[in-house]
């Protein structure tokens, strides 16, 4: 999973044959997560590759329909607003046919009609759990606008978490990690981390993944937060051992 690639960044004959040749060596097991970037300080990027960063979002949508041309057919022509190449054919195709799964990510109404309309996942990141229930129903309400059916669609999440038998101690990982990056004159960083993270014991975790489950995640992608990697590791570990098992069947 590619979580996620900034499309605009990158030209579409390019990036689609990036992206082919990974799921060709992985065998067909690549998804392909993408985004348009909304973090702060977006911009410089853009100016170093010479591209209008307030043309991104009209770009990703070209370029997702340009690569799904150049992973399934062969002489490709377009003329866009923002691409134009003639006889473009790129070979091998990907493995996993037509190609591989589209997860779009984001926050923005834009960004979920693009998951809606154009990709096969939807890949939020930072949502409060009420927030992914609405973001899931306005990809829905996106989709059925466009005449799609989301039969196999992808519901996934991109989680902050933290887990320790020291609830406290988890809980300040995620303050430390999150909070604080996101903090607002409104908002203090233990109130953001609580909303945005799964943080605390076991227990507490398993409770955070019941919500998140409730509000239609069906895949969630785990980033522990810990600034050492023995941190790290026994922070997995833990979480396989003790969180997982409660989820499978």
């Amino acid at each position: 999973m590619t979580g996620i690639v900034v499309a605009p960044l990158y030209h579409p004959v390019t990036l689609a044959k990036m992206v082919a040749t990974v799921d060709q060596v992985s065998g067909g097991r690549l998804d392909f997560g993408i985004g348009i970037s909304g973090q702060r300080g977006t911009k410089i990027e853009f100016d170093a590759v010479g591209v209008d960063v307030h043309t991104r979002g009209k770009r990703t949508d070209e370029m997702l329909q340009v690569m799904k041309r150049l992973w399934t057919e062969e002489h490709v022509s377009h003329h866009g607003e923002f691409f134009d190449f003639d006889d473009v054919t790129l070979l091998p195709f990907p493995a996993q046919k037509p190609y591989p799964p589209i997860w779009v990510s984001g926050r923005s109404d834009a960004a979920m009609r693009r998951a809606g309309v154009m990709g096969d996942g939807w890949y939020p990141y930072l949502f409060t759990v009420r927030r992914i229930k609405a973001s899931n129903e306005m990809v829905r309400q996106f989709a059925a606008e466009a005449g799609r059916d989301l039969t196999g669609f992808h519901w996934g999440l991109n989680q902050p978490t933290a887990i320790s038998s020291n609830a406290a101690q988890a809980r300040e990982f995620a303050v430390t990690n999150v909070g604080q990056r996101y903090v607002t004159p409104e908002r203090t960083a233990a109130d953001i981390a609580q909303a945005l993270c799964i943080a605390g014991s076991p227990e507490d975790c398993i409770k955070s993944v019941e919500d998140r489950i409730d509000a239609g995640v069906e895949h969630i992608n785990l980033g522990f937060l810990a600034s050492e990697p023995d941190s790290f590791f026994h922070q997995m570990k833990m979480f396989a051992s003790e969180v997982m098992p409660q989820f499978q069947a």
